[in-house]
């Protein structure tokens, strides 16, 4: 295969469903790790907190309606920095629950599992006061528990599409080296 023959195979207009497999194929990896962890392989912060903030993160604009992602931020003394929790539909439930200067513990993931999974390592997984769970780890499981299926079956039939779409090409080309149409 010639130079002109290899940049015209690698360059196809088909080839975006290779990105778009492996980017899927990522996000499956991604769910299951997080509906496979357990409360053991998270990171405890313990202390008070120094201030509780909230801020619009994103605003879309639908015809009716308007649906607005606001993150809250908690700040501990002992720690620098703040901790996140983002969501569409308010933190009415946990900021009623918290004040500033009470004592808590927020659970993070661990640095490594920021490769994989949908949170960073400064995303609250979940917050208890004293002996109170205000924020449940397990619910965040839940919630995304079966999405992993849905996306891997997805990731698959695209990266099936495209190898098999990519071995008729490698073919047409071999055929018929000078077509401009594979």
């Amino acid at each position: 295969m010639t130079r002109k023959q290899l940049s015209r195979f690698i360059f196809h207009k088909e080839t975006i469903y290779l990105p778009a497999g492996l980017a899927l194929l990522w996000l499956s990896i991604s769910l299951l790790a997080d509906s496979t962890g357990s409360k053991s392989d998270l990171v405890p912060h313990t202390g008070r907190i120094s201030r509780i903030d909230s801020v619009i993160v994103s605003e879309k604009g639908k015809p009716f309606s308007t649906i607005i992602t606001r993150e809250l931020r908690i700040g501990m003394d002992n720690e620098a920095g703040y901790f996140t929790i983002v969501s569409s539909d308010g933190f009415g439930d946990i900021v009623s629950r918290i004040n500033p200067d009470d004592s808590i513990t927020i659970y993070t993931k661990r640095k490594l599992w920021g490769i994989f999974g949908l949170k960073s390592e400064r995303d609250i997984c979940e917050l208890q006061k004293g002996d109170k769970v205000i924020v449940s780890y397990e619910m965040c499981k839940r919630s995304i528990s079966g999405q992993f299926i849905l996306t891997l079956a997805l990731s698959l039939g695209l990266l099936i599409y495209y190898f098999h779409r990519a071995e008729i090409r490698y073919w047409l080309l071999k055929r018929y080296p000078d077509s401009r149409s594979v």
